[in-house]
């Protein structure tokens, strides 16, 4: 029995799509739809997109990560 025979199959269908979905969030065309002239505190919404999809990636390769652990374990 090999290490990914105990990870439930959702989890690493959820770990393969969250790099899919990176992509898809930082490509230009949906990166265009935050191009506007407005300020979220002082900062551009461009900014403010790109650093939270990058945030919110990292966070769920972590929860995923820490699950597929988990069940491992």
């Amino acid at each position: 029995m090999t290490p990914e025979d105990d990870v439930p199959p959702r989890l690493r269908d959820a770990a393969s799509v969250l790099p899919l979905l990176g992509v898809f969030l930082l490509m230009p065309p949906v990166i265009v739809l935050f191009a506007a002239p407005v300020l979220v505190g002082g900062v551009p919404l461009i900014v403010v997109y790109l650093f939270g999809v990058w945030l919110a990636l990292i966070v769920c390769a972590a929860l995923l990560a820490r699950r597929i652990e988990r069940r491992r374990a």
